[in-house]
């Protein structure tokens, strides 16, 4: 049963041409207005799972095809965790834990690939699942290359790449990347390589390039304190990286004066992250590395607050993130340097198997759970708490839901993601030719009109050779 308001709106282009310090701010940002149930859960009555199992906290994580995956707390009559993975208002548990063992947050790729870490239980390791066909498989194990004695935190990308936290023998830990087996690791703690110059690593993020983003803590072994210096880089497979940005115990001159633990990455080399301000208050931000866009801060009459959760961001420069506007209402907003607009609120009315419901709870704590996600399509992945339109005091359950973009074109663009349209962008778009695929992303429909023909050759023909 899908429970929806809409029809599946055009797909926005899958990567947006970026040079280091070019400016990625769209002319204008996506509607909100179609959202669409995946799955609702409560005690009894639950909608595409079964009765008594919940998602709690956990960050969903949606792929291009608007497909979802997250983390369900606990499976009924047993001792375990799960996975639940679907699209299009249905879907299904796709994964059971061990006994007894406790799983992390998901990330999920285009191919419906999806990778978690399991431990406390045998085998303790990331699990590979493929959403489509129900199966699991140990993805990476302790030992190999690196003789990991620990994992954590992982993401896989479209190449099937899973990115990493791990700890490499007794040492520190590492950011590492597996590409069915072969390991390469980015960036050591100082425990693990004595000539580094960070004592701590916290969650990493990994794209499309096989490049991996994430915090920092700079100092000597042992030094782990909140006064150490913190940056946030961008890791190559060869150790090289990106200097994102620095907090203010490490430039006196920096506006930050610390960074929340997690961050998202696009294709295109930026990093979005939030910050405590030096001046007060707490701000998102977008970076290359060379060009920092202010996507919002609490100092904005919009903004009353950006809440503890990783902000996302897509191939267009998109970044989602968790908030109250103005008046102090629970917000998930997007923005892209130069406007931001509400995804969705508490208290907004959104479809459910139930008929309308509200986004609500029936006390104050808050509405919304774990983080929000956003795909290249810009549609929006958020889970939340219901009841009914006219009673808050009514509870029914939490919704797993995608809220679908709509109103942007955003023209010609890199398809390729090599930084020139070029014979590998004809290729894409000749091999796209015809409609888009209903409920598909369609990156080379490059004028929006739901096909990929004459009208948009004659547009990559006329970018050719242009960033």
């Amino acid at each position: 049963m899908s429970i929806s308001v809409r029809s599946r709106p055009l797909a926005l282009s899958a990567v947006l041409c970026v040079f280091a310090g070019a400016s990625v701010a769209q002319a204008q940002l996506p509607d909100y207005n179609d959202f669409e149930l995946q799955a609702r859960a409560n005690f009894s009555g639950a909608f595409n799972l079964p009765n008594s199992t919940f998602f709690t906290s956990a960050t969903p994580s949606i792929n291009d095809n608007a497909d979802v995956a997250i983390k369900l707390i606990n499976f009924p009559g047993t001792d375990r965790q799960a996975v639940w993975f679907g699209g299009a208002g249905a879907g299904k548990t796709v994964f059971t834990s061990a006994d007894g063992a406790i799983i992390t947050d998901v990330s999920l790729n285009d191919a419906g690939q999806i990778v978690t870490y399991q431990f406390l239980a045998s085998p303790t390791a990331i699990i590979g699942i493929d959403g489509h066909a129900q199966t699991s498989t140990i993805r990476v194990a302790p030992g190999g290359f690196f003789g990991l004695i620990e994992l954590g935190t992982p993401e896989i990308n479209n190449a099937g790449v899973v990115g990493f936290r791990g700890k490499p023998g007794i040492g520190g830990q590492a950011f590492i990347s597996d590409d069915a087996g072969s390991q390469a690791m980015h960036v050591n703690e100082v425990d693990t390589d004595p000539a580094s110059p960070y004592s701590f690593l916290f969650s990493p993020s990994i794209n499309n390039n096989r490049q991996i983003a994430g915090k920092a803590r700079v100092g000597a072994s042992g030094q782990f304190g909140n006064s150490q210096p913190d940056e946030i880089r961008l890791w190559n497979t060869d150790g090289s990286s990106v200097l994102i940005a620095v907090d203010a115990d490490g430039d006196p001159m920096s506006p930050y004066s610390g960074f929340d633990n997690s961050v998202g990455v696009n294709d295109v080399g930026q990093v979005a992250f939030t910050a405590s301000l030096v001046g007060g208050g707490r701000g998102v931000f977008l970076s290359d590395g060379a060009t920092t866009l202010t996507i919002a801060t609490t100092l904005q009459p919009e903004v009353n607050e950006i809440q503890f959760f990783s902000p996302d961001v897509n191939n267009s420069g998109l970044v989602v993130f968790r908030g109250r506007d103005g008046a102090g209402v629970e917000t998930i907003f997007v923005g892209d340097g130069t406007d931001l607009t509400t995804v969705v609120q508490r208290g907004d009315i959104v479809p459910s198997d139930l008929g309308d419901a509200r986004i609500d709870q029936h006390d104050t704590s808050l509405a919304f759970g774990g983080a929000p996600k956003i795909n290249n399509n810009g549609d929006v992945a958020f889970q939340c708490g219901l009841t009914p339109p006219d009673d808050n005091q009514i509870e029914w359950g939490s919704g797993l839901y995608v809220a679908f973009a709509s109103g942007v074109c955003p023209g010609p663009t890199d398809l390729s993601g090599d930084g020139a349209v070029g014979s590998a962008d004809l290729a894409i778009l000749l091999g796209n030719w015809g409609p888009c695929p209903s409920g598909q992303p369609c990156p080379a429909d490059l004028d929006c009109d739901g096909a990929v023909g004459s009208s948009d050759l004659a547009i990559l023909l006329g970018s050719w050779g242009s960033p």
